[in-house]
C-alpha cells in the first residue's frame, strides 16, 4: 500500500519544473492520432500476461480511449513454482480506459496538452483464468468408507475490476515515451469448477503465491494497479 502511495505522489506532484522544461518546447509537430503501447510489468504479475494495446486521442474533445489485451500461459510466468505445477493454466486480459489530461484544469494548463504529461482515467477491466490443478475429490457413501484421491481438473475464474487511475507519459524523444500509472478500484470474480463437481472438489493450493481459490467462489475485494507501458507514438 505504501508503494502504492508513492507512486500516486510520483505521477500526481512530480516536479513542476522538469514538467515546464518539457511541455514549454514541444518535440512533436503536431499531436500524435495514436499511441501503441506495450506493458513489460504484466508478465510479472501472477497471472502473467502480454499486454499491448494503444491509445486514440482525437485532436477535439477533452477525453482519449486507452485499451490493451493480453494472453499468458503458466509455462511462461517467472515464478518456477506455478510453471512446474501448473505449465497448462491459461490467461486472457482486456482493459478499456477513458482518461483525460490534467490540460482540463486550468491550474495545470500550461503544462500538460493531449496526450502529454499526466492524465487521471477511468478503467473497466476483464480477465479470464482457465487453470488446470489437482483437486481433491471426495469418494465414498453411507455404505462405504470415504476416501479422497487427486484428480487434474479445470476451474475458470472471471474477474470483472473498476478503477480510478492517476499516470503521466514521459517523453524521451519523437518515438519513444514511457506512460507511469498506478490505481485503486475494486475487483468483481466468480470461479467455476468443472460440471458435477462443484460440490465435490477442493483445490489444492499448490503454488501459495495465489489466494485459494474454490470452486463456487464468488464475492469482491479491493484491487490495486501499478505499471509502466512503453509508447511508440504512431501518426
Amino acid at each position: 500500500m505504501k508503494k502504492l502511495f508513492y507512486i500516486f505522489l510520483l505521477v500526481s506532484f512530480g516536479g513542476f519544473a522538469q514538467l515546464r522544461k518539457e511541455y514549454s518546447t514541444p518535440k512533436f509537430a503536431y499531436p500524435p492520432l495514436f499511441l501503441f503501447k506495450i506493458n513489460p510489468t504484466s508478465l510479472f504479475a501472477v497471472d502473467n500476461t502480454f499486454m499491448f494495446g494503444g491509445e486514440f486521442a482525437p485532436p477535439i474533445g477533452k477525453f482519449s480511449f486507452n485499451f490493451d489485451y493480453g494472453i499468458g500461459k503458466g509455462k511462461n510466468n517467472f515464478r518456477k513454482v506455478i510453471r512446474d505445477n501448473l505449465p497448462d493454466d491459461k490467461f486472457k486480459e482486456m482493459r478499456f480506459e477513458l482518461r483525460t489530461y490534467f490540460s482540463d484544469w486550468f491550474f495545470f494548463h500550461q503544462f500538460d496538452m493531449k496526450p502529454f504529461g499526466r492524465y487521471y482515467a477511468l478503467e473497466y477491466g476483464m480477465k479470464e483464468v482457465q487453470s488446470f490443478p489437482e483437486a481433491i475429490i471426495y469418494k465414498g457413501n453411507e455404505d462405504s468408507p470415504r476416501y479422497y484421491e487427486f484428480l487434474k481438473t479445470k476451474s475458470i475464474r472471471k474477474e470483472q475490476t473498476y478503477t480510478v487511475k492517476l499516470g503521466r507519459h514521459i517523453i524521451f524523444s519523437r518515438w519513444l515515451m514511457l506512460d507511469i500509472y498506478g490505481g485503486i478500484g475494486v475487483l468483481h470474480y466468480k470461479v467455476t469448477g468443472e460440471e458435477g463437481l462443484d460440490n465435490q472438489v477442493l483445490f489444492y493450493n499448490v503454488t501459495r503465491s495465489r489466494r485459494d481459490w474454490q470452486p463456487g467462489d464468488k464475492g469482491f475485494l479491493p484491487h490495486f494497479t501499478a505499471g509502466i507501458r512503453t509508447v511508440l507514438p504512431l501518426f
